[in-house]
């Protein structure tokens, strides 16, 4: 049974590396686009990446945290949570992260990771 197994770890492997590497394109996309065309307005980039991320959540509202609901709703596998709607707002996810991170925002990557150290 364990070597039937090697196979899907090794895709999950590959597919997990492949969103890593689209995360960290997006990340410096949107920091070199920060750094070169918004520089004479470092202290208003907050408030620009506040707002992108806010005209983002309008259309995909699921990249903000909205309790466990929604999470739950994916598992029992009801409602309109398709493949193709997770990979939407997993694609969004990686976008609002990115341009808020650069833009100076901190949260969302850093406080997962201090609650479990």
């Amino acid at each position: 049974m364990f070597s039937l197994q090697w196979p899907l770890f090794l895709l999950l492997g590959l597919l997990s590396g492949g969103v890593s590497l689209c995360f960290l394109w997006t990340l410096k996309f949107a920091e070199r686009l920060c750094t070169t065309h918004m520089g004479g307005v470092r202290a208003g980039l907050p408030v620009i990446g506040g707002a992108a991320m806010g005209l983002l959540a309008l259309y995909v509202p699921e990249i903000t945290y909205q309790g466990f609901e929604n999470f739950n709703q994916v598992l029992r596998g009801g409602g309109i949570y398709t493949a193709e709607a997770l990979l939407a707002i997993g694609g969004a996810k990686i976008l609002a992260t990115c341009v808020c991170r650069a833009s100076g925002l901190v949260g969302g990557i850093y406080g997962e990771c201090q609650v479990q150290i």
